[in-house]
C-alpha cells in the first residue's frame, strides 16, 4: 500500500498516514452528507407525491363540496317552494274546518232547540196521558156502579101517569135522584127529578130540583138546556133560596160559551142582589178574573114595622 521508502522512515510514514486521514475524512464525510443528501431527495420526492395526492383528495373535496352547495341551493328552492305550498293548504284546510265547524255549531245549537221543543212536546202528550188516564179511572168507576148496582127502570117525562108510583113519596125520589147524580148517573138523575117536577111541582124542593135539573146539562155541556133550566128557576119559582145560585150559574154558563159580556151582566146581578150570598161572593170572584167592575150593590130593604 505505501511505499517502501516510506516505510523504512517511520516518521515520514507517519506523517503521510496523518494527511492521508487528513485528506480521506473530508472525501468520507462528502460521502457521507451525499447519502444524506440522497434520502433527503427521497423523502422530499415521497413528500411531493403525497401532497399532489392530498392536492387531488382536495380538489374532489371542493368538488363535491361545490356540487353538495349547488343541490343544496336547488333543495332549498325546493323546500320553500314545499313550504309554502304547504302554508297554503293548511290555510284552505283551516277556513274548511272554521266553516265546518260554524256548520257543526248551528246544528248542535238547532239541535239543542229542537230537543227543547220535544221535550216540551213530550211534557205535554204526558199531562193528555194523565188527563185520559183520569178519565179512563172516571168510567170505569161507572161501569163498576153499573154492573153492581142494577139498572133503574127508565120513565119517560111525557108518557108517565100523573101521580107517582106507590110508596114513592117526595122526600125518597129527590134522595135518589141526588145520590145518582153524585155517581154520575146524569141520565138517571136528570129523569128523576123531572119525575119530581111533574109529581111534586108545589113543594118546597122544586126549586132545587128545577136548579138540579140545570145543573146536570151544565156539566154534560148541554149549555142551552141548561140556559133554559136555570131561567124556569127564576120564572117559575122567583125569590126562591136557589135564586142567587141559578144567576150566578146562568153567568158561568155563558162563561162556558165564551160569552163573555152575558156572563159579566150575569155575574154582577148576583153580586148586586145578593151581596152576601155565596153566590154573591163567588160572582165577584169571577169579576175580578175577569177584569170586571161589579155594580153598587142594592140598599136593602127595610123590613115593614108590624
Amino acid at each position: 500500500m505505501f511505499a517502501p521508502s516510506l516505510v523504512k522512515n517511520p516518521l515520514k510514514f507517519k506523517c503521510m498516514k496523518r494527511l492521508a486521514f487528513v485528506l480521506v475524512l473530508p472525501m468520507l464525510a462528502f460521502a457521507q452528507k451525499r447519502n444524506d443528501l440522497a434520502e433527503v431527495q427521497r423523502d422530499v420526492a415521497m413528500m411531493t407525491d403525497e401532497i399532489r395526492t392530498i392536492q387531488k383528495t382536495v380538489d374532489r373535496l371542493n368538488a363535491t363540496a361545490e356540487q353538495t352547495l349547488a343541490n343544496a341551493s336547488k333543495n332549498g328552492a325546493t323546500l320553500a317552494n314545499v313550504e309554502d305550498t304547504l302554508k297554503k293548504r293548511m290555510e284552505t284546510q283551516e277556513k274548511s274546518f272554521s266553516s265546518s265547524l260554524a256548520a257543526t255549531s248551528a246544528k248542535v245549537e238547532q239541535l239543542g232547540n229542537d230537543f227543547g221543543a220535544l221535550r216540551d212536546g213530550m211534557n205535554e202528550v204526558n199531562g193528555r196521558v194523565n188527563k185520559l188516564q183520569t178519565a179512563l179511572a172516571d168510567i170505569s168507576a161507572k161501569l163498576d156502579i153499573l154492573i153492581t148496582k142494577p139498572e133503574a127502570p127508565k120513565v119517560d117525562a111525557y108518557t108517565t101517569s100523573a101521580t107517582p108510583p106507590a110508596g114513592m113519596t117526595a122526600e125518597k125520589l129527590y134522595e135518589n135522584a141526588t145520590k145518582d147524580k153524585r155517581a154520575a148517573q146524569n141520565d138517571l138523575a136528570l129523569q128523576q127529578f123531572t119525575d119530581f117536577l111533574k109529581w111534586y111541582g108545589n113543594t118546597d124542593l122544586a126549586p132545587n130540583a128545577q136548579f138540579q135539573i140545570g145543573s146536570i146539562l151544565f156539566n154534560t155541556d148541554k149549555l142551552e138546556d141548561a140556559l133554559k133550566a136555570f131561567d124556569l128557576v127564576l120564572t117559575q119559582y122567583p125569590e126562591n133560596p136557589k135564586t142567587p145560585e141559578a144567576i150566578y150559574m146562568k153567568g158561568m154558563t155563558y162563561l162556558k160559551q165564551n160569552d163573555k159580556p152575558k156572563a159579566i151582566a150575569e155575574f154582577r146581578t148576583v153580586s148586586k142582589r145578593f151581596p152576601r150570598s155565596d153566590a154573591g161572593k163567588l160572582a165577584l170572584e169571577q169579576l175580578a178574573e175577569l177584569g170586571a167592575k161589579p155594580l153598587t150593590a142594592l140598599p136593602q130593604r127595610k123590613r115593614a114595622q108590624r
